[in-house]
């Protein structure tokens, strides 16, 4: 598999692009219904993109506003917002709807198996959430925006490899003027849903640390209208992690992934897991899905032949894809490094209890950054985090927390 781009800004003008993976089901009768059954009938298509989220929906857009009729293949549903504020599952109401095909939610909650929002893949040493549905993680997370310091970018990534100048001239002015992020407006602060922001911003500020809300990818007005009664209480409840009910986050299935179906060059087959993946010499990609329904329920096979093949499916259905193809030889040329050096995103997740004074709010999304960029550890941020109901400390940086809680007294 060779990388044939010529440059960053031709990409879409080659003749021959990268080749990608697939969001995977943690299933394994899915695995072996499509290792059962791979002469399926084969569909060509021009251009194939696996997953939605933010690597597929930028892709998505960019093919289709270069003339480029897509296929793209989510193994998740679509989330429209819904008059009755009853999307996604909430803290109150849990129900399949916040588990990817699971008897249990991430913690331990019995629901229905459904195609769900949320995955909780327990693999080896380690437990990973990470979205499924049309939007992928921009669904699910936090809509933080916080584009890096340059200080911060220029310590991991070398000008000669990525850019700096360029991407804040280009792409984070691109990035922000779709999903039109915003800081916390001071009415909504000063709202009660909101008290355990502002003792953060205070607090930080005091200890020494430069603290303040910072970016989201969020319609506020929405939220105002939460706090007015017009709109269903969602995020000032804290009701985010499983979607914002009220429509309130700017989710890529409202902004990327509209334009690129506007287009009418874009196609969209949900509840499609990619399986395998094997070359076609001199042309491109083959790649075999399983179709299911929302209960996981295996549907059909189905096999796609492409010129071009996009992988976007997230660090874990990427990983996984690759590997697997490796391991059962449908993608020799694959190197040794192939499942290797794999990371968590840079996300450390802390909580702290009895304030004082205390506060109850539960306003979200995290709507607060608290820099510490002298920190004798190394350079990071410690995001505000909102308390949920049978919440549990994934990911802690002890030394990092006391050195904090140490200032802030």
């Amino acid at each position: 598999m060779k990388n044939r781009f010529r440059s960053r800004r031709r990409f879409l003008q080659t003749t021959a692009l990268i080749s990608a993976g697939a969001a995977l089901s943690p299933l394994a009768s899915i695995y072996r219904a499509s290792a059962q059954d791979r002469n399926v009938p084969d569909e060509v298509v021009e251009a194939l993109v696996l997953g939605s989220g933010f690597g597929g929906a930028i892709t998505a857009l960019r093919l289709t506003q270069a003339g480029i009729r897509t296929l793209m293949i989510e193994r998740g549903i679509r989330w429209p917002i819904r008059d009755d504020g009853n999307t996604f599952a909430t803290f109150q109401q849990i129900d399949g709807r916040a588990a990817w095909l699971s008897n249990t939610t991430w913690n331990g909650v019995p629901v229905d198996p459904f195609t769900g929002v949320l995955d909780f893949s327990q693999e080896n040493g380690i437990n990973i959430l990470h979205g499924a549905g049309f939007g992928g993680g921009s669904l699910v997370y936090n809509a933080i925006t916080y584009q890096p310091r340059r200080e911060i970018f220029s310590g991991i990534f070398s000008p000669d490899v990525v850019d700096y100048d360029e991407l804040d001239a280009v792409y984070y002015p691109r990035v922000r003027s779709l999903l039109q992020p915003a800081s916390i407006p001071d009415d909504i602060l000063a709202s009660p849903y909101y008290d355990r922001a502002r003792l953060l911003i205070e607090q930080g500020n005091r200890a020494g640390f430069a603290t303040y809300p910072y970016n989201l990818a969020v319609d506020w007005n929405v939220i105002r209208q939460e706090i007015e009664g017009t709109k269903t209480p969602s995020a000032i409840l804290g009701n985010h992690w499983y979607g914002i009910n009220s429509g309130a986050k700017n989710s890529l299935d409202r902004n990327y992934l509209f334009q690129a179906e506007q287009t009418g060059l874009l196609d969209v087959l949900t509840l499609h897991l990619a399986t395998d993946i094997t070359e076609v010499p001199e042309y491109g990609y083959r790649v075999l899905c399983t179709q299911i329904d929302t209960s996981g329920a295996v549907v059909a096979q189905k096999s796609f032949t492409c010129r071009y093949l996009f992988l976007a499916a997230g660090s874990i259905g990427t990983s996984k894809l690759l590997v697997r193809s490796k391991a059962t030889g449908l993608l020799p040329k694959l190197n040794d490094e192939v499942g290797k050096h794999w990371g968590g995103n840079g996300d450390a997740i802390v909580t702290r209890s009895n304030l004082s004074p205390s506060v109850s709010g539960k306003g979200g999304p995290a709507c607060v950054v608290l820099e510490h960029l002298d920190n004798p550890l190394g350079v990071g941020q410690t995001h505000h985090v909102n308390k949920v109901e049978n919440s549990k400390l994934i990911d802690i940086n002890c030394n990092k927390l006391k050195l904090i809680e140490k200032k802030m007294g």
